[in-house]
């Protein structure tokens, strides 16, 4: 059985179309684990290292958000989709306070960086 890690974009949930989606078309053989995870970058990054070995996931498939996300993840198969590659750019204009949308920094700088 595979297992498969689906995080959402911004404003979804792990209830969204997409993760019911991907647990319909994949079918026998693969195991799609979609938790909600918070709008904080810290905390979102947390979530998902703790999923990655709580259910030994084999891939990753993220969308916007939740591809940046991803993003950070080593050692690990991911596919990303539309990631969002400028959070402080692109969350202030959805209305994201400025203290969630400041947690996105330093990771956008370590992206750019190569880290």
């Amino acid at each position: 059985m595979i297992h498969i890690l689906y995080i959402h974009g911004l404003n979804s949930s792990g209830n969204s179309r997409t993760s019911k989606c991907l647990e319909e078309y994949l079918g026998p053989g693969y195991k799609v684990f979609h938790p909600t995870f918070p709008e904080d970058a810290d905390a979102a990054l947390t979530k998902v290292k703790n999923e990655l070995i709580k259910n030994k996931i084999d891939i990753v498939v993220a969308s916007s958000l939740g591809g940046f996300i991803a993003l950070k993840l080593r050692n690990v198969m991911k596919i990303v989709i539309n990631p969002c590659m400028s959070p402080t750019v692109e969350l202030p204009k959805l209305g994201v306070d400025e203290k969630t949308v400041s947690r996105y920094t330093q990771y956008e700088q370590s992206l750019l960086q190569g880290i």
